[in-house]
């Protein structure tokens, strides 16, 4: 598998040796950014929610909140490496 090259809180990220099966929420946990949370493992109560950044096509930026414990690397390769990603986001 390639490497995943992305940006998080601002900082580019090339990770190399991922297991394709592993969440962004266990990514981001073993990087230490322990601010994100895993609740109910579905997706329903909001504990693992990131942010996404992308681009809006007018040059400015659209912002959409995730669930981090459902995004696995091997489903979404190609959306992992043109976003940003914020943790540590307050709702």
């Amino acid at each position: 598998m390639k490497p995943l090259e992305f940006s998080l809180n601002g900082e580019r990220v090339v990770a190399e040796g991922v297991d394709p099966t592993e969440t962004l929420l266990s990514f981001l946990r073993r990087r230490g950014m322990t601010g994100t949370k895993e609740g109910c493992a579905e997706g329903e109560c909001g504990a693992c929610a990131v942010v996404l950044r992308e681009d809006d096509g007018a040059g400015g930026s659209r912002y959409v909140t995730i669930n981090s414990c459902l995004l696995r690397s091997e489903e979404h390769t190609s959306e992992l490496q043109s976003h940003s990603f914020i943790s540590y986001a307050v709702f």
